[in-house]
């Protein structure tokens, strides 16, 4: 084939010219333009070669140079190929996604010595069955923290899942995060509530630890203490080489996630913390059991566990104590929050009910030893009223407010301290029958509207 080199070199020369800044703003930004100029000069380099190298191989019928010019073109074409296969199955087969909570699709591997799991991160961005964004049925946010998202237990087996169950008719969304706190919650109303547009919201308030983390950020604002310092792991370079990849395949990377682990993460929070505690926190933290020690080095121990207890070991009995003047402030704080809360779902014609989340050690006395083990002082907690404050903020904000309680021992992970399946299906029994209860949940049910 005498003309075979001049075919491939045209073939090539066509490739470079096509391996332009416009086609490829096209195919690889979020908004069709690329305006990063080093960008631009590699693309421009880039296509030069290839159409000098085409130019070459259409001259001259070496060997050597048909060789190099046809495993070239091979690579090229490709990746041309593969490139557009992401693209039609970005366009027409993979669901619509987004990233309201967490990346869509994400799946993450989280393990520690109480539990394994993986989480699996639904087309939308949080926790649950795939599903889309217009409504097919009622449908009610859950908006929350580590408790709303299910910790700790497999998806079925959350108490959002469970009440799903109850209420095959009405479709359950659950917004749950980790680390969350009221202030967290407005900003996900605020992205979630007109995407969503929800009938109903439940946000759900975790007794004494809400209250806990809006103290320490009014105290963060007053400028008397830092937040909490938690380093977030180092991108490691399997990390940067799929976000790389992520490039020239966003659909299938997006849709075929690789997995996480939190426990990596975990580990490397547990190393920075360690490295920040001074000499008397150091003390405190050589005081703990052995194997907690253990747990929180190896990545096993929520970190900020550990946190928490060497640097605000009252934390429960304060987040609980209403004539604490910071925990006044606090009070104050989620009442203005549930005011955002209910002004935004109002706008978006949805109704809004607060539920307050029972958690340890309030009325648990069973729950006050591993507490201890920790390092927290939890004495006299299980007598005190952590639901007060959250009470008191509804009524200021006139919200609705259902306290559904858990009573007995084995509701909790020992060290972990999330509910564990047990604790799980005991709360989301106690809602269904605070539920079942409440007049606008009963007109809820009966309204044909949605």
């Amino acid at each position: 084939m005498k003309s075979g080199h001049k075919a491939l070199g045209s073939l090539l020369i066509l490739i470079g010219i096509l391996i332009n800044p416009f086609l490829l703003s096209f195919l690889f930004s979020n908004d069709g333009n690329i305006s990063s100029f080093p960008v631009i000069s590699a693309i421009i380099v880039i296509e030069i070669v290839i159409v000098l190298f085409g130019v070459t191989v259409y001259k001259t019928s070496s060997g050597l140079v048909m060789k190099w010019g046809l495993v070239s073109a091979s690579v090229l074409l490709s990746l041309t190929l593969s490139v557009g296969l992401d693209r039609f199955y970005g366009a027409y087969i993979m669901p619509e996604t987004a990233n309201l909570l967490f990346p869509a699709f994400s799946v993450a591997k989280h393990e520690t010595s109480e539990f394994d799991l993986s989480v699996n991160i639904n087309n939308l961005g949080f926790r649950g069955a795939n599903t889309t964004i217009k409504k097919k049925q009622k449908r009610v946010l859950l908006i929350g923290d580590s408790f709303t998202f299910g910790w700790g237990v497999e998806l079925e087996k959350t108490w959002v899942s469970l009440l799903s169950e109850s209420y095959p008719e009405i479709e359950f969304l659950n917004l749950g995060q980790g680390g969350n706190h009221p202030g967290d919650y407005v900003q996900i109303a605020k992205r979630a509530i007109p995407f969503l547009k929800p009938d109903l919201v439940f946000v759900n308030v975790l007794q004494g630890n809400d209250i806990h983390q809006l103290m320490r950020v009014i105290e963060f604002e007053e400028g008397s203490a830092p937040l909490s310092p938690l380093s977030q792991s180092k991108e490691s370079t399997s990390a940067q080489l799929a976000r790389y990849i992520g490039l020239l395949f966003p659909n299938f990377t997006r849709r075929f996630p690789r997995t996480v682990s939190i426990q990596e993460r975990w580990k490397a929070d547990a190393a920075a913390l360690l490295d920040e505690f001074n000499e008397v926190e150091m003390e405190r933290y050589l005081a703990l059991p052995l194997h907690v020690r253990v747990d929180f080095e190896t990545g096993t121990l929520n970190p900020s566990l550990i946190y928490e207890s060497i640097h605000h070991p009252n934390m429960f009995r304060v987040a609980a104590d209403t004539s604490d003047i910071l925990c006044q402030k606090g009070t104050i704080r989620l009442r203005d929050h549930l005011l955002e809360l209910k002004n935004l779902t109002e706008e978006n014609g949805a109704k809004l009910i607060i539920i307050n989340l029972p958690n340890r050690p309030y009325g648990l006395p069973s729950e006050c030893s591993p507490l201890e083990k920790l390092g927290f002082s939890v004495s006299g907690c299980d007598t005190m009223n952590a639901g007060l404050t959250t009470k008191l903020a509804c009524a200021e904000a006139s919200l609705n407010l259902l306290s559904p309680s858990i009573k007995g021992a084995g509701m909790f992970y020992e060290f972990d301290g999330h509910w564990n399946p047990d604790g799980n299906r005991i709360f989301a029994e106690q809602l269904i029958i605070k539920l079942d209860s409440l007049p606008e949940w009963k007109h809820f049910l009966t309204s044909s509207n949605f």
